[in-house]
């Protein structure tokens, strides 16, 4: 492939910045090494958009994201991306956002590349919305005939009302608190009594050891296990979850499970699926799920089983798990699998759907890859193939009629 240059997006507005700029780092080297140009565009924790120097960046150096005014970016709807100093548009061939959690993996960054007329590489914005929110996504894998960890959801505001500081309880709590179809009907309940009902109906539904999660969260911030709770305990869990989410997903904690992931990548339009790799964290037991901490530390002893050690009819049953949803939500480009694996029953459950999987050196998605046979230049070249074929259809589309009369 000819020599591109790429536009880097990195940084955004998210909890995950830290780890974009790691998994942008990783990028940035593997892109130079392939003789790639590259020009790194830093996102600030504002939403701002920033030229960066790396003219005398090393290879162990991390991406800089400086946010001095001069080096300040221009979006011009339909242009592309303008120097703000010198009035220049940036000639790229095609972006690659490497921009992990809200505003930059959830369809918003995706849909304004869009309207700046830039190709990219990577899902576009339904397909990455649907992967940010995890409950829509495991509604999408049921219709899809692919089993799921049972769940259920509640708003954030939900807290207040359980705290007693809201009148107002959202359709979503009172749809666990009825047993009638109408919840919308339903009289006003105490905070306290909805607080012991809500405790009973997750204990009876999920079981005593459940999960919480930001609904539209990442790389496990902000996630709380409760292996036992009360009404204290899961009014905690609530407040601290909030924090990430409007949404938060509550699951059944899996045990005695092993979690297993499969990486995509398409390829002249044809969906490839790597065979699953394994998540070993001798730790695990300890919280009942990998950290963040445990995902991102230099120092962590988690670590890839490629290829998983299941059944042979196991992994195949999961590849085609993953090729039929990624399929029904339209993945291009990337994405990342997970799921969880019961070895004594065989038991396979979707876990969620990653449509711009972390980069970093610890990450999984270029370990899979990379064990399917795809060294990075390989990798790159695919992608940004598969970028400039997406665009080239998207132009094609009719979006004005001519004058009719």
């Amino acid at each position: 492939m000819s020599i591109m240059k790429i536009g880097l997006l990195y940084g955004g507005k998210s909890v995950e910045h830290a780890v974009s700029i790691r998994s942008a780092t990783n990028l940035y080297q593997q892109m130079v090494l392939a003789g790639h140009q590259v020009v790194a565009i830093g996102i600030a924790d504002d939403g701002q958009w920033y030229l960066q120097d790396t003219s005398g960046l090393q290879a162990s150096d991390q991406l800089p994201l400086d946010t001095m005014a001069d080096n300040r970016l221009l979006l011009l709807p339909g242009v592309g991306i303008s120097d703000s100093k010198r009035g220049e548009l940036l000639e790229l061939d095609l972006c690659f956002p490497i921009t992990h959690g809200n505003y930059g993996e959830d369809g918003r960054l995706q849909g304004l590349l869009e309207i700046l007329g830039l190709p990219y590489v990577g899902c576009g914005p339904l397909t990455s919305a649907i992967g940010m929110h995890k409950n829509l996504a495991k509604q999408f894998a049921k219709n899809c005939g692919i089993p799921v960890v049972p769940s259920t959801s509640l708003s954030n505001r939900d807290y207040e009302y359980l705290n007693g500081t809201s009148s107002i309880a959202s359709p979503l709590l009172l749809h666990n608190l009825s047993e009638e179809s109408d919840v919308q009907n339903r009289p006003s309940l105490r905070s306290r009594t909805a607080l012991s009902r809500l405790v009973n109906h997750l204990q009876d539904t999920l079981g005593s050891s459940i999960l919480l999660k930001p609904e539209t969260g990442g790389s496990s911030v902000g996630v709380v296990a409760l292996k036992q709770y009360n009404e204290t305990t899961l009014l905690e869990a609530l407040q601290e979850v909030g924090k990430y989410s409007e949404t938060i997903l509550i699951e059944l904690l899996v045990t005695e499970m092993v979690e297993v992931e499969c990486a995509v990548l398409r390829k002249g339009g044809v969906l490839e699926v790597t065979k699953p790799g394994m998540v070993v964290d001798p730790l695990g037991k300890d919280s009942g799920f990998l950290t963040y901490g445990r995902k991102y530390s230099d120092n962590r002893s988690a670590y890839m089983d490629i290829p998983a050690p299941i059944p042979l009819e196991s992994s195949k049953t999961i590849r085609q798990y993953t090729k039929t949803l990624c399929e029904a939500i339209d993945v291009r480009g990337l994405a990342r699998v997970d799921f969880f694996f019961r070895p004594d029953t065989r038991a396979i459950f979707f876990n969620e759907i990653n449509t711009l999987p972390g980069m970093t050196v610890q990450s999984h998605y270029p370990k899979l890859i990379e064990a399917a046979g795809y060294s990075w230049p390989d990798l790159l070249d695919v992608l940004f193939v598969s970028a400039l074929e997406e665009r080239s259809k998207h132009k094609q589309l009719v979006y004005r009629l001519e004058k009719q009369f």
